[in-house]
């Protein structure tokens, strides 16, 4: 069993990665607090643990770019002090930076100095570092108006405004998911080079973006229909567009026209079903003439909503991505529900 380590383990990147790189079933994640940074006995503990430690710890945004800087280069040596200690028997290190590290931003110059930092202690101690640079990455959860533009243009869509594009350039984009896989696949490489550039999944302008998007809404929202997704990046832009709805708003009351093959689920009465949550492909869960409790349940956390529904008339329960499903028959009699994978 792999132990691995991840600063910043409550971020966009950290969750996925902490949720997505135990279901190979060799990997075990080892708990990380940020208050480690600022308690050395904490981090040589932590370091101690791992077989690797994966550091996305940063602050990418702030109105202070000198604080912004300051802080993630203390955060930088707070980590290579407890490496120290381990002498020329340390973890695996890969940091996480970003394929614009040469751009002219105090953030960019931090990753570019942090790099060079873990680079000479990697080399005083023969140990094992790799740099990862990574394209814009988006996905389910991810913060609007802080990781990602796809983010803020999926939170404001979801939310009925119309996000304005300043420059419509051509972005490269991979998607959360794709990107946990790259870091599988450097955390079980034999070798390990200095650099590894992560290849984009596909890209794509700003405008098309915003237009996609708009498109999910009109087609969803307005017209009571699935959309028509033409490619895996579609999909998971979709996946990433209904993770920022309100819980309330993933109730769709009446009739979608779904064309997809649905699966069947049948629940005695007075009967308890969980689904275990899916890492991707929004499902819609719909039924008629029936009382059922719905309760959804964000993968690894307490957030959570439940939907008490009865109705004789059709209606279907958006899923997203990373949640667990609880379903309560109160009909007093044997129901079927219909599950349909639609991205």
């Amino acid at each position: 069993m792999l132990k691995i380590g991840i600063t910043g383990a409550g971020g966009f990147m950290g969750y996925h990665l902490s949720h997505n790189l135990p279901l190979s079933g060799d990997i075990q994640t080892v708990p990380f607090r940020t208050e480690f940074f600022s308690d050395p006995d904490s981090m040589i503990r932590f370091v101690s643990s791992c077989d690797a430690v994966i550091h996305l710890a940063a602050i990418s945004r702030h109105e202070n770019q000198q604080l912004m800087y300051d802080t993630n280069m203390e955060m930088t040596r707070s980590l290579i002090r407890a490496l120290k200690t381990l002498g020329n028997n340390p973890p695996r290190l890969i940091f996480a930076s970003t394929t614009h590290e040469s751009k002219d931003t105090l953030y960019h110059a931090s990753k570019r100095d942090a790099r060079k930092l873990f680079k000479d202690w990697a080399e005083e101690h023969e140990a094992e570092f790799t740099t990862m640079l990574i394209p814009n990455c988006f996905g389910p959860f991810s913060r609007p108006f802080y990781n990602s533009f796809v983010s803020t243009f999926c939170f404001k869509t979801a939310h009925g405004e119309i996000p304005e594009v300043k420059n419509d350039e051509l972005i490269p984009l991979i998607y959360i998911n794709n990107l946990c896989a790259e870091f599988m696949k450097v955390l079980c490489s034999c070798t390990c080079d200095e650099e590894y550039i992560v290849e984009h999944d596909a890209e794509m302008r700003v405008s098309r973006v915003k237009a996609l998007l708009g498109q999910f809404r009109e087609k969803l929202i307005e017209k009571q229909k699935v959309p028509d997704l033409k490619s895996p990046l579609e999909s998971a832009l979709f996946d990433s567009f209904v993770s920022y709805f309100d819980y309330k708003s993933l109730m769709l009351e009446s009739g979608i026209e779904i064309s997809l093959s649905p699966e069947e689920i049948e629940i005695e009465k007075d009967t308890l079903l969980a689904e275990n949550f899916y890492i991707s492909g929004t499902r819609i869960l719909h039924a008629e003439n029936c009382r059922i409790s719905v309760k959804l349940l964000k993968y690894g956390t307490d957030i959570s909503q439940s939907y008490e529904i009865t109705s004789e008339k059709p209606f279907n329960l958006l899923i997203p991505v990373w949640h667990n499903v609880e379903m309560s028959n109160i009909s007093g009699k044997d129901i079927k529900l219909q599950l349909t994978r639609i991205s």
